[in-house]
């Protein structure tokens, strides 16, 4: 009897620990510099940039490439049609956490409109291991 006792507190307790080691291997991040096993929030975190004219009015890119700058390898297109319309930009998402070095990464940011480069930005996005983060950049870009 006090065998099955065991098992019973046993398989308990592992039913327990289940959900948390889902939880934390979910969160797993692939990267040099972080722990084996992170614990991190499900929010998807972006960088972008607003890119308005002189009056304030934003400005709608025909197209937007990003590109490390390191590399010159493109990272994902981010940005679904309807952000455009605000003249937010993402420029880097999570998505792209385990291509960026967590101490920074150079990006390159350049938006066309009717074939004229109207935005050429140059950004540092790194990593806390779980989410992006911009280490410098512009927020905002006026363009003539």
């Amino acid at each position: 009897m006090k065998t099955g006792i065991k098992a019973g507190i046993l398989f308990r307790t592992a039913l327990s620990i289940l959900p948390v080691c889902f939880m934390c291997s979910a969160c797993h991040r692939n990267t040099e510099d972080c722990a084996q096993v992170q614990i991190c929030t499900e929010v998807y975190v972006t960088v972008g940039v607003y890119v308005q004219d002189v009056v304030g009015t934003p400005v709608l890119l025909d197209s937007l490439h990003i590109k490390l700058r390191e590399t010159n390898e493109s990272l994902p297109d981010e940005n679904p049609d309807f952000q455009a319309s605000n003249g937010y930009y993402v420029l880097v998402g999570d998505r792209s956490l385990k291509k960026l070095n967590k101490s920074g990464s150079r990006i390159r940011a350049t938006g066309y409109k009717n074939g004229k480069i109207m935005l050429d930005e140059n950004y540092v996005i790194g990593h806390d291991c779980c989410h992006v983060l911009k280490f410098s950049g512009k927020d905002t870009v006026t363009v003539q």
